[in-house]
C-alpha cells in the first residue's frame, strides 16, 4: 500500500538527496502535520484534515503527527476533544491505515471515542533528562507510558517507539528508568529510532532539528548517533529486558526514521 507523501519538513528535500548520494534507503516523508497546524490555526487544521482525506480516497495510508499537549491547553481546545472525535470521524470507514504519531500524557480524549480497528497509536518516549531537554511542549515520558497502557487495556492498538534516541551524558541511567517504567506498564518490546528523526524534525522550537543544521550542537550533543552509542543505548534497554522489534536500528536506517517500522 503506498504511503502519503503529504508535507515535506524542513530540510528534508536536502536530507532525502543526501541519502540517496550515499545509496542509503530513503525513508517515506513525511505526513498529516497537525502539530504545527495547531498552534497556525483554524485554517491550518482544516487543510490537513482536506490533505487526510484526499489520502484515504486514494487508499494511502495516513500517518498524522499529532498536537503536543500544552498547544492543545493554551489553545483550549477542549482538551483535544473536538479534534480527537472529528479526526477519528473522517477515517472511521476509510479501509486504508492510520497511525498517529503522538507524545501525549492525556487519554481521556481517546478514551471516549470508539477503537478503530484500522488506527495504530504510536506513542514516542524518551529518557527523563532527554524530554526535559528536547521535548518540553509535550508531557512527561511517565505521563505518556501511562496514558498509552489505558489506552492498550481500553482496546486501542498502541505501539511505543523510545527515541529520538540522543547521545549525551548519563545515558544508560536515564534509559534504565524509562525500562523500569514501560515494563512496568507491560511494554516489554519497542520500536527505537535515533539522532535526527524525521517523523519530530518538524523545524519547531520544542527538539525538531532540520537536516541543514550541524549535526553537533554547542553543548557537544550529537543528533546523527555513532554505531559504537547506539550498541550501547540498545545494550542499555536490553540489560532491562526491554525487546527491541524496531527495523530503524539498522546502521542504514540509523539518524532516520523508518515509517514502515
Amino acid at each position: 500500500m503506498e504511503t502519503a507523501l503529504i508535507l515535506p519538513s524542513p530540510g528534508s528535500v536536502v536530507r532525502r538527496k543526501s541519502l540517496a548520494k550515499h545509496g542509503q534507503p530513503v525513508p517515506a516523508l513525511p505526513i498529516l502535520d497537525f502539530r504545527r497546524a495547531a498552534a497556525w490555526g483554524a485554517a491550518a487544521l482544516a487543510e490537513q484534515f482536506t490533505r487526510a482525506e484526499k489520502a484515504l480516497s486514494a487508499g494511502c495510508t495516513v500517518h498524522a503527527l499529532w498536537p503536543a499537549c500544552q498547544t492543545i491547553n493554551r489553545l483550549r481546545l477542549d482538551d483535544g476533544r473536538c479534534l480527537v472525535s472529528a479526526f477519528l470521524r473522517l477515517v472511521q470507514n476509510a479501509t486504508a491505515e492510520v497511525v498517529i504519531h503522538l507524545r501525549c500524557g492525556q487519554p481521556a480524549p481517546w478514551l471516549a471515542q470508539r477503537p478503530l480497528s484500522n488506527v495504530t497509536l504510536k506513542f514516542y518516549v524518551n529518557g527523563e533528562d532527554a524530554a526535559l531537554r528536547w521535548e518540553r511542549e509535550d508531557c512527561r515520558p511517565a505521563q505518556r507510558i501511562r496514558a498509552a497502557k489505558l489506552l492498550k487495556d481500553a482496546g486501542w492498538q498502541v505501539s511505543i517507539t523510545a527515541g529520538p534516541l540522543r547521545s549525551c551524558e548519563d545515558f544508560k541511567a536515564d534509559l534504565s528508568d524509562l525500562s523500569d517504567c514501560l515494563a512496568a506498564a507491560g511494554f516489554t518490546a519497542i520500536r527505537v529510532s535515533f539522532g535526527l528523526d524525521s517523523v519530530w524534525n518538524t523545524g519547531a522550537t520544542d527538539g525538531g532539528f532540520d537536516g541543514l543544521r550541524p549535526h553537533v550542537n554547542a553543548s557537544g550533543v550529537s543528533f546523527r548517533v555513532p554505531s559504537r552509542v547506539q550498541r550501547q543505548i540498545l545494550g542499555a534497554f536490553k540489560s532491562n529486558g526491554i525487546q527491541i522489534i524496531s527495523d530503524a536500528t539498522r546502521p542504514a536506517a540509523a539518524d532516520f526514521f523508518s515509517i514502515a517500522a
